[in-house]
This record gives C-alpha cells, structure tokens and sequence, in this order.
C-alpha cells in the first residue's frame, strides 16, 4: 500500500520573527501552516526552534507521529486558541471522576502508598484552590463540591494557552485533573506525575512482573509526559 504521508519538498528551514514577539517557521521561505491553515506562529523563540527542528529532521515523508512539538503547537492554535470555552467545559465534565479521589482499601501496602504518593497532590490541588477534595475508597461515584468544580473552572479560564494545551494532554493521558494541575503549577515533572498516576498499575507490575505490552503502553505516555514538559518549559522562556 503506498504511504499516505507528504514527502519532503523543501531544503532549507528556518526560525523568522513573523511580528514582534512571534516566531514562525518557514520551509523554503514559505510559512509553515497548521492543519486547518492558520500560520504556525508562537511567542516563544525556543517552542519554534524545536518545530522547526522536527521538520530539518524529516528525511523523506513528514510522519505526523515522529513530530510531538508540532502536534501541540496545532493543537494550542487550533484547539485551545479557537475553542477555548468549549475545551474548558470539556474538561470540566470530568471533575467527579478524578482517578486520585478513588482510593483502594486493600492491599494494606498499596493503600499506604495511595496515602503517601496521593495525598501530598490533592493537598496541593487544595491550598492552590483553596477548596477541599472529597475522597472516596471504592468504585461507588462521589461528587465534588460545587466550589471544586467552580475553583477549577476559574484556573482553567486564567491559564494561557501552553498551560491549557499541557493540562488538556495530561490529564486525558492520565485521568486525573489533579495531576494536571499540579503539573502545570508546577508542583511535579513529568516522571513524579507518571508514578503518582499509574501507581496501581506500577504496583501490580512489582507484585506480578511485567507485561512487554503494558510496558510499551507505559513507556509511550511517559515519553508524552516528557514531550508536553518540555512544551510547556519551551513556551514559557517566551
């Protein structure tokens, strides 16, 4: 079957200044576009130097997979800056549902690592809220209040536009809003929230061994945790 991808057309890429502040990309002196074709420019001269990097290394098609900057970069001009309300009340669809909230009662061991690897995230989620989280032991549905879920909304509304694109890629990676917040505020990096997340799964791989497949599946969302880390550490050197 013959590959579906656009080969390379271009020699020479290159960083401009497209209006002071923003940095574009250009292959051969044309502006690189967004899939929906607005002009992929940023305020941060770094962010574009390494979009600009994935497209230099392209050898002979551009595979979309193998291009992680640009792929956020599209997504926080097409998605966050062109949907923002809606992303937002997207995103807000799923407070009650927050892995973090939902804790084990048994194993004892596993229940001791909840209470020190969780806790310490939802209590930075609460003093940076302001609110109280409820938690719940078990599978049973538990609401958060009202205050919760309007504290978030406010946090949401205030980030800018890398924020939002990394927490929207986190936290749908990881199920769990409050990791995301606690990444975007820089409460952990990429590998604490990567633990704090799958901590169940990381602890039935101790008892059992590994599973090459839930392996692969571990090492691809850690490497997408990195790649939105060093997004949004690019985005803000601004």
């Amino acid at each position: 079957m013959a590959s579906q991808h656009p080969r390379r057309f271009w020699k020479e890429v290159r960083v401009v200044e497209a209006v002071p502040g923003h940095y574009a990309v250009e292959l051969d002196g044309r502006r690189l576009k967004t899939p929906g074709k607005h002009d992929l420019a940023v305020a941060s001269q770094g962010l574009a130097d390494a979009v600009a990097a994935e497209w230099a290394a392209v050898e002979k098609e551009v595979d979309p997979s193998r291009m992680p900057m640009t792929q956020l970069v599209n997504t926080m001009i097409e998605r966050i800056g062109g949907q923002r309300a809606a992303i937002i009340d997207e995103l807000l669809r799923y407070v009650d549902a927050d892995t973090l909230c939902y804790e084990v009662t048994e194993p004892a061991d596993l229940v001791a690592r909840q209470q020190a690897e969780w806790a310490p995230v939802r209590n930075w989620v609460e003093t940076r809220l302001a609110v109280l989280l409820q938690v719940t032991s078990g599978l049973m549905p538990q609401d958060q209040p009202v205050q919760v879920h309007t504290a978030l909304r406010q946090a949401l509304e205030a980030m800018d536009d890398p924020s939002l694109t990394a927490f929207q890629v986190v936290a749908g990676a990881v199920g769990s809003w409050c990791a995301a917040l606690a990444f975007v505020t820089g409460y952990g990096d990429a590998a604490l929230i990567f633990r704090t997340a799958l901590l169940e799964e990381l602890f039935q791989a101790e008892l059992w061994g590994e599973d090459w497949e839930a392996q692969d599946r571990r090492d691809a969302l850690l490497a997408d945790l990195t790649v939105a880390e060093r997004f949004l550490g690019l985005a803000r050197q601004g």
